[in-house]
């Protein structure tokens, strides 16, 4: 869901419906959905979705700078439909023009604030071609269903995000004195890493003697110089 607000701030140079030149005009703006709507450009067939502004009396340049608040359920199809009517007192109301705005447009935008070109109805009844421009001022507040959100800032203290502290990266130097990712207190070591050939040895290893050879060392006295007695046996 998204919400709108629509400020039909004023129009100019309006066709002329009455007699004397002028017209009495007054707009109507609404949500139109495409699914519910089937004839938006003909009537309103949803009148509560409809707001109105005042008329004003014979004028073609008419400030009526009122706004008006709307939901829409379907922001990427849904439209901002602004009609402009002449008011009569024993007739049906003329439409002067129209304008049609994607509510995504909107969206994406944020604020908008633009003179829009009138156009003709799908269907004219009266034969007058329409004229003239209307002022309009949009505001979107919220992403609702095109699944947006805007992000917010953070308002902890430095080096807390959500209240939980902050770890530095496995890689560079760790913020605000905390180890790295998975290092036990004191690493790397105090003396630094290795050098480029490895740790040197403990002390007394390998042996002065260097290692043993492949058959290791045979314990002393191992075999006596005579053999063991009775072993190995006389043939």
């Amino acid at each position: 869901m998204s919400r709108l607000t629509v400020r039909v701030v004023e129009a100019r140079g309006l066709t002329a419906a009455d007699a004397g030149g002028k017209s009495d005009p007054y707009a109507e703006v609404r949500i139109m959905n495409k699914t519910t709507d089937l004839l938006p450009t003909i009537g309103h067939l949803g009148k509560s979705n409809v707001c109105k502004t005042k008329t004003i009396r014979n004028t073609l340049s008419p400030i009526w700078n009122e706004e008006f608040t709307f939901d829409s359920s379907s922001p990427m199809t849904d439209m901002i439909e602004v009609k402009v009517y002449d008011w009569d007192r024993f007739s049906t109301n003329d439409c002067l023009g129209v304008v049609m705005i994607p509510v995504g447009q909107t969206l994406a935008m944020g604020r908008v604030d633009q003179w829009y070109n009138l156009t003709e109805p799908l269907v004219n009844l009266t034969g007058r071609r329409a004229r003239g421009s209307i002022h309009l001022i949009i505001s979107s507040f919220g992403m609702g269903s095109m699944g947006m959100t805007p992000p917010q800032p953070i308002t902890t203290a430095p080096g807390v995000y959500g209240g939980a502290p902050m770890v530095a990266p496995a890689y560079g130097a760790p913020a605000y004195g905390a180890p790295a990712y998975g290092a036990p207190a004191g690493y790397p070591p105090a003396g630094g890493y290795p050098p480029a050939g490895g740790y040197p040895p403990a002390a007394g290893y390998p042996p002065a003697g260097g290692y043993p050879p492949a058959g290791g060392y045979a314990p002393a006295g191992y075999p006596p110089a005579g053999g063991y007695a009775g072993y190995p046996p006389p043939m």
